[in-house]
């Protein structure tokens, strides 16, 4: 069995349970790729098919089953936005200096924070402020967009913090890569539009509870668990020191199918953990939009494992 049969495998043994879709992930997807080319995020036949075979139409449709088809559509766009970010800035050219770097990546978060767009504005930047500015037709109080900012700024944090890493080759120690894996998966933000749909915006001082900020924090390393497993093999092949397998690998002196073996028992615990946790927080009590939020949260994980195995970015 070769590596990437051996990764496929170690998905399935994760464990799943049964998730919906939304019915118009298709329609969806269509309008993510139009979007993105109106945008000039994508800007040729290529990027477009690349952009294309992401699916994440199908993402967004697993991750929000439950919502409005707008809340589906922004989406899909931020998820979209992220992955053409990450490609394009979020992993910097050799050429490109940290410091510049960094001072690019905090451009975005000014713009967060200001809700304008900065004199020499990319395209990137029109394309997040038009999410942004949609996110508020659809309910986004100042709260919410201040808590958006900042897991926003959480993820261009993990950019500048990972370029070293990816510079010099070297894999993290376990516990500093969760860190860094926690920002870089990019979903904090993207679990923030469950608050724009069905259940409404959840009160500031519940989302800031300790543990439903941990519960955040799992359900966001849950998506790269299954993202890092399934694209091992390839990252492997491209000398990528950042990735869970890898980390494992390097820390606890461990053969690929073994390093692979201990990642799936890595996401099925802290699945359970997830779980009870958001059994406690329910049984202490709090509001119907944190409830729906936390059971928001469990669709993206349970969807997520699913899309995985569709999307061509990781094989």
């Amino acid at each position: 069995m070769n590596l990437l049969q051996t990764a496929r495998r170690a998905v399935e043994s994760m464990r799943i349970h049964p998730v919906a879709q939304h019915a118009h992930a298709t329609e969806v997807a269509e309008r993510t790729v139009h979007w993105a080319r109106s945008l000039s995020l994508v800007t040729n036949d290529i990027e477009v098919s690349r952009a294309r075979n992401i699916r994440v139409g199908n993402l967004a449709a697993y991750a929000f089953a439950r919502e409005p088809l707008d809340v589906v559509q922004l989406g899909a766009d931020l998820i979209l936005w992220l992955f053409l970010f990450d490609d394009a800035i979020g992993e910097p050219p050799l050429d490109l200096d940290r410091a510049e770097h960094a001072r690019t990546l905090q451009s975005y978060v000014d713009l967060l924070v200001c809700r304008r767009l900065p004199d020499e504005a990319s395209h990137f930047h029109v394309a997040l402020l038009d999410l942004v500015h949609r996110a508020v037709d659809l309910g986004a109080s100042e709260d919410w967009l201040e808590r958006f900012a900042e897991d926003m700024a959480g993820y261009f944090w993990a950019c500048a913090e990972e370029v070293p890493y990816r510079r010099s080759g070297t894999t993290p120690p376990v516990a500093a890569y969760r860190d860094l894996r926690a920002g870089t998966v990019g979903t904090s933000a993207v679990f923030a539009l469950i608050e724009l749909g069905r259940s409404g915006i959840v009160p500031s001082d519940e989302m800031r509870r300790p543990e439903v900020v941990e519960a955040r924090r799992i359900a966001a390393l849950l998506t790269a668990w299954v993202n890092d497993v399934y694209s091992y093999p390839k990252e492997t092949l491209a000398n990528d020191p950042l990735n869970l397998v890898t980390a494992l690998a390097a820390q606890y002196a461990l053969e690929p199918t073994e390093a692979l073996n201990e990642a799936v028992e890595v996401y099925n615990l802290e699945l359970g953990e997830l779980e009870r946790l958001i059994d406690r927080i329910l049984f202490d009590g709090c509001s119907h939009a944190l409830c729906a939020y936390l059971n928001g949260l469990l669709d993206w994980v349970h969807g997520n494992r699913v899309w995985t195995k569709m999307c061509g970015r990781y094989t």
